[in-house]
């Protein structure tokens, strides 16, 4: 007897957002991805919540995948939402291989390569959220903390950045100190989060290191009032 694969039944939900047939066909055949993954499972549903933001330019796009068993959810923010919707899509073809690991049997301890893959990208989305939300509320304090996860790589980015340029090396420690840069380079990003536009948000950040030391060096006096302001 032959078994005929099941393909993905996608339904789309929209809010103050209107998704043409052009734009539904595209996401349609992005969502073939997880065409092999599932082609075993008896069903598959996919749902798709497209949220456009009313204030600001970006979009939230939810998805949930229903297998028989359970039904795997994944989200993500972006200004762009072909960029968060294809997120999405990474993220569930990680969390199904993960659950057909788990259903063979693989899925010892929970640390398959796909289910450590899920969580950091779950923790870096739930991350971004709180950095949005902190934005929204004007609560420095708040982006600060959420920043941690970004904050040893930014470090390091501080620190190549004071070896590799003469000037950097001699102001740090005379003009200023490397703990005042990252203030610094965290105050512009909180006040500049909303213009990041479509660049990974790792990337963007570091590019704010040469822009805050110039800040540093032109006006010292000035930006370290900024900063006291802040805290």
């Amino acid at each position: 007897m032959n078994h005929t694969p099941t393909t993905v039944n996608v339904v789309f939900r929209t809010q103050n957002y209107e998704l043409g047939a052009r734009n539904r066909l595209r996401l349609e055949a992005e969502a073939g991805k997880l065409q092999d993954l599932i082609a075993d499972f008896p069903v598959a549903d996919l749902h798709v919540d497209i949220h456009a933001y009313p204030k600001h330019p970006g979009f939230h796009v939810k998805t949930s995948l229903r297998l028989p068993n359970d039904t795997l959810f994944t989200g993500d923010r972006h200004v762009d939402m072909h960029s968060a919707y294809l997120r999405c899509i990474r993220k569930l073809m990680l969390k199904v291989k993960a659950y057909k690991a788990k259903l063979g049997g693989e899925h010892r301890y929970g640390k398959t390569p796909e289910a450590e893959m899920v969580r950091a990208a779950d923790d870096e989305t739930a991350s971004l959220d709180r950095l949005t939300q902190a934005v929204a509320a004007q609560d420095f304090h708040v982006f600060r903390a959420a920043l941690s996860p970004w904050e040893p790589a930014l470090r390091e980015k501080v620190a190549a950045f004071c070896g590799e340029d003469d000037h950097a090396a001699m102001m740090i420690g005379h003009g200023f100190n490397r703990t005042e840069l990252l203030e610094e380079i965290t105050l512009n990003a909180f006040e500049h989060f909303g213009d990041r536009g479509r660049t990974q948000f790792e990337a963007w950040l570091g590019a704010w290191v040469e822009t805050s030391f110039g800040k540093l060096v032109a006006d010292p006096k000035f930006e370290r009032h900024r900063l006291e302001a802040m805290r």
